[in-house]
């Protein structure tokens, strides 16, 4: 009679959780549906994944490098021009404005000197006249 208690009392005991535990093993079921199209996804693209390494040659990685190498080389090359070039217009430029200064001193002289000459022959013209 124990064991006829002890079944009803465990099968009763089933009936009043099986309602809660149904739902969570259509879960789990749907999870782990999930996680074998997962599983699968994850296995071609590692499967892709060791087709492209395979594709993958040491001889084009070092040809990318040389081509790399070669392009810094002109563009060093482009930049040292480019400062060389900058410093000989601020020099060319620097030069230009002295020799304008230096011009337009020399023009400033000039016209003083006429001046002067203009002023001293006025003087020589008026002093013929008074005699």
């Amino acid at each position: 009679m124990a064991t006829n208690s002890s079944n009803s009392c465990a099968f009763g005991l089933v009936d009043v959780h099986q309602q809660a535990v149904i739902p969570v093993e259509n879960q789990m079921r749907e999870l782990l549906s999930e996680q074998e199209s997962v599983i699968k996804i994850l296995e071609q693209e590692r499967q892709r994944n060791v087709c492209s390494e395979k594709e993958f040659h040491i001889d084009e990685f070092q040809a990318m490098v040389e081509k790399t190498r070669v392009y810094l080389e002109k563009i060093n090359r482009i930049k040292f021009t480019m400062t060389t070039l900058t410093q000989k217009t601020s020099a060319i430029k620097e030069r230009a404005i002295n020799l304008q200064n230096e011009t337009v001193s020399s023009m400033v002289k000039k016209e003083e000197v006429r001046n002067k000459r203009r002023e001293f022959e006025k003087k020589l013209v008026a002093k013929q006249v008074k005699m």
